[in-house]
């Protein structure tokens, strides 16, 4: 019980940290150069989706996450979908009636299918992005650091997952770890190249 405890400590705090960089690159910056739309609004439902299925299994490591998740998931798919030209109250009336889905599941007691929907929805949400990230690497509207952090937070998943034998957090994990961690390389590709570059041309001072 001891490791689990520790593995679902380290999940949640790395994926409470990944979280925020995003968002608040948006909000700073207002450039959604290179993200994914879909993937945005895939992220919402995702994250609002887990966190239903968390409620239904009654576990505190992902009910936290994901609650946090869901908040700022929401927030990103307003803001982007407000920067990409859409009314607001179109944006806010698909995500309600989401939530709305959700809760008719959640009432209806069934995490099972909630986790298979939450696995689905994990899967398919970080391929647009993937595939945007493989085309155009560095989009300045891409987070590297919030990549990189729910790459981190998804190998401790995979852990917390293994030890509470839950395949559905353990598939979705692996797959998260991995996308992830490649887009958070990819996005910072441009910058990796450019500090190596400045390094390699760099001048050195000349001795009297």
């Amino acid at each position: 019980m001891e490791w689990v405890v520790i593995a679902g400590s380290l999940a949640t705090i790395a994926s409470l940290c990944s979280c925020f960089p995003q968002l608040i690159r948006l909000l700073r910056t207002g450039s959604i150069e290179g993200l994914s739309l879909t993937t945005v609004a895939l992220g919402f439902a995702t994250c609002s989706s887990w966190l239903t299925y968390g409620i239904l299994k009654l576990d505190p490591a992902q009910i936290t996450v994901n609650s946090v998740a869901a908040a700022t998931g929401f927030i990103l798919y307003m803001r982007t979908m407000d920067v990409a030209g859409y009314r607001r109250t179109t944006s806010a009336t698909r995500g309600l009636l989401w939530v709305g889905v959700l809760l008719a599941f959640a009432l209806a007691g069934s995490a099972s299918v909630v986790g298979m929907m939450a696995l689905v929805l994990s899967i398919a949400s970080r391929l647009p992005q993937t595939l945007v990230s493989w085309r155009a690497p560095g989009g300045y509207g891409v987070s590297w650091l919030s990549n990189a952090l729910t790459a981190l937070g998804a190998g401790c998943w995979i852990l917390y997952g293994t030890l509470q034998g839950d395949m559905f957090v353990v598939l979705s994990a692996s797959w998260a770890c991995g996308l992830s961690g490649f887009i958070a390389l990819q996005a910072a590709k441009p910058r990796l190249l450019v500090e190596a570059t400045d390094t390699e041309f760099a001048i050195e001072p000349v001795a009297a």
